[in-house]
């Protein structure tokens, strides 16, 4: 399996300029996009999307957003546990664990399958 490497340069924020602050006291509106490759599943990436921005509005205050230049260094953390989506989206990795489990289920019927045969034919 492939993972996406993502690199990042300055994370910068400008300001929009059709916001007035007492307009918009509340927040301004957030957006996100991410690029991966064709085989990292969707729901990781929308997941990774949906944290990045939730934890960048609560912890860089909008006053920031006009300095031109904004520190979020736990986009490092996100970006490093998404490398991996099957450890990064719990539900992928519980499927992932009922597959190998499907597996394991899968070949002991067939042994005892087999098993069954066998016995069958000593027998007769």
């Amino acid at each position: 399996m492939r993972t996406t490497e993502v690199v990042q340069s300055n994370f910068q924020v400008s300001p929009s300029s059709g916001f007035d602050d007492a307009e918009s006291s509340s927040s301004l509106p957030s957006s996100a996009i991410i690029i991966t490759d064709q085989e990292y599943p969707v729901r990781p990436a929308f997941s990774l999307l949906t944290k990045l921005l939730d934890d960048f509005t609560a912890k860089v205050p909008q006053s920031s957003f006009t300095s031109g230049s904004i520190s979020f260094p736990e986009i490092q953390t996100y970006l490093q546990k998404y490398q991996d989506p099957r450890q990064a989206d719990t539900i992928m990795r519980v499927q992932q664990e009922l597959d190998e489990t499907k597996i394991v289920l899968v070949s002991a019927s067939r042994s005892a399958r087999i098993a069954s045969l066998f016995d069958r034919c000593i027998v007769a």
